[in-house]
């Protein structure tokens, strides 16, 4: 990361947020949806690929992540790794906010929170990542993520019977749509 995108970029949101939100600054990780980038080259051999940051672009902010360095580093099927992301995040009962580069994949989140979180509860419960939920993960990789998330059997549900709402995407769909 430059340092120029970090003084007039990150601080000055940051900034802006504290300023706006005073009880902000308390805030614990982010579930930031990032991917890892696969590049492929033109005709002309011009590489290209998606236009967002990845985790090997913010080595020195992942320790503010809801999901673990190895799964952000190493987890390369975006299906695997939205699941682990929410799966961290919704664990996470202090965090401070959802971050993306595009409100689409804040959209395509919630849709896919309504798909799986049958699952997440499941796994959250259990302390686990379910090999069923994160199939293209090999499991000496799901292995290290849980050690070093230092997962555990915890009780969550809360979350589900208080907060969850079955159609939260078509409820965001239609704000957007508006």
């Amino acid at each position: 990361m430059s340092r120029k995108f970090f003084t007039k970029g990150i601080t000055v949101i940051m900034d802006a947020m504290f300023k706006a939100f005073p009880g902000a600054s308390g805030c614990q990780k982010t579930l930031k949806i990032m991917f890892n980038p696969v590049f492929s080259k033109t005709s002309g051999g011009i590489l290209k690929g998606p236009s967002s940051s990845s985790p090997k672009d913010s080595k020195n902010l992942l320790h503010l992540y809801t999901t673990p360095a190895t799964a952000l580093c190493e987890v390369y099927n975006e299906q695997d790794l939205m699941y682990m992301h929410l799966l961290f995040g919704l664990k996470d009962r202090k965090l401070g906010m959802l971050e993306a580069n595009f409100s689409s994949y804040i959209y395509h989140m919630f849709i896919f929170l309504e798909h799986n979180w049958e699952k997440l509860v499941e796994d959250i419960r259990l302390g686990r990542i379910s090999p069923d939920a994160t199939p293209k993960t090999d499991h000496d990789l799901r292995e290290r993520i849980m050690r070093e998330a230092k997962i555990t059997p915890v009780n969550y549900l809360f979350l589900f019977g208080h907060y969850y709402h079955p159609t939260i995407s078509n409820r965001i769909q239609s704000v957007l749509l508006n």
